[in-house]
């Protein structure tokens, strides 16, 4: 085979691993931000934290939240429900950080296969 094609092919190779490796990091960080509790599943975003803040906030002690599945869940701790969320957010937050910069440190297929498996 010429040089310059299996070149080609190593580049395609090297980039379509490296955006599998990426969505498979990317699942992984939308998994790890699922928190179950008072009945209900909640995907923690930085929307829900501040909407929970200003609640928290403005005095309420318990609320009905709106969950993953649109079901009307009550939190009747309010605050412990929001430090909950930033403890989860701010540890899976950084975990996907340091993932993604090893990720983006592979260079070649070899390395980028089995990637996740050690970290």
């Amino acid at each position: 085979m010429d040089i310059r094609l299996e070149a080609a092919f190593d580049v395609i190779k090297y980039q379509q691993t490296l955006i599998n490796q990426r969505d498979l990091l990317e699942a992984w960080l939308n998994e790890s931000l699922q928190y179950s509790n008072y009945g209900g599943t909640f995907k923690i975003t930085p929307q829900l934290m501040v909407f929970v803040k200003l609640l928290v906030d403005n005095h309420y002690q318990a609320s009905v939240i709106i969950d993953e599945y649109n079901t009307p869940i009550l939190v009747e701790n309010l605050q412990e429900f929001l430090e909950t969320l930033l403890e989860i957010y701010a540890t899976v937050t950084n975990e996907y950080y340091v993932k993604f910069q090893e990720l983006r440190k592979k260079r070649n297929v070899k390395d980028l296969v089995g990637w996740g498996e050690e970290s």
